[in-house]
């Protein structure tokens, strides 16, 4: 499993954890589990390189100032805005016994049918929320788009996921739909506006000009 050291800090406030960023560490906070919170500090390289090659669903093992590791899940890991350099993170207590509810990347398979007769693949869901137990949370949800034609698409109701998951996200919600070419749909407008052009209003029998007429014979 993946291991990150931390220890306690002391120090508390926007100077103090600014001292704590120019000395290579990143403040945080462990929290859950039925424990108190306890404020830490990580090395910042190690909670960069934690972050570059694991995902938010990885649970992580954390030993502090040597003590016992506790399964912990990184959560909310923010940057600076402007910068886009790490400055805090937080670290969510698991157990064996503990649910979650976490978004899990959805991962797309197989080559929709409906490519190949010219149409546009569009992945509009790119997570999924998910209750599920801690330790068993899938790295991703695979969603095989194989057997997609033109104009269909796949929603959160079509996932078949393993049994003690649960999905939290809208099951009416489209995940990837194969949508037809904007050229076709042009010419599909086109032709409709064309069509209407060529629509003339009916002509009036015994129309004002015949009523006229009659008039002056009186």
């Amino acid at each position: 499993s993946v291991s990150l050291a931390a220890s306690l800090r002391t120090g508390t406030g926007k100077q103090a954890a600014k001292q704590l960023r120019r000395d290579g560490l990143i403040p945080g906070i462990v929290y859950g589990g039925g424990s108190d919170p306890e404020p830490v500090q990580v090395p910042e390289l190690a909670i960069l390189y934690l972050l570059r090659h694991t995902s938010l669903t990885s649970v992580v093992s954390m030993g502090i100032d040597g003590g016992t590791d506790a399964k912990v899940l990184v959560r909310a890991p923010i940057r600076h805005p402007l910068t886009d350099k790490l400055i805090h993170v937080d670290f969510l207590r698991v157990s064996e016994s503990s649910r979650v509810t976490i978004n899990v990347p959805v991962e797309i398979i197989g080559h929709a049918a409906g490519i190949e007769a010219g149409g546009i693949l569009d992945i509009v869901l790119h997570e999924i929320s998910l209750d599920c137990a801690a330790m068993s949370i899938p790295d991703h949800i695979q969603v095989d788009v194989s057997a997609l034609e033109m104009g269909q698409n796949i929603s959160v109701s079509d996932l078949d996921v393993p049994d003690g998951i649960n999905i939290h996200t809208d099951h009416d919600a489209t995940i990837a739909t194969v949508s037809y070419p904007i050229a076709e749909v042009e010419e599909e407008e086109e032709e409709i506006e064309g069509a209407e052009d060529e629509m003339t209003e009916p002509e009036l029998i015994g129309g004002k000009e015949e009523d006229d007429e009659e008039e002056e014979d009186e």
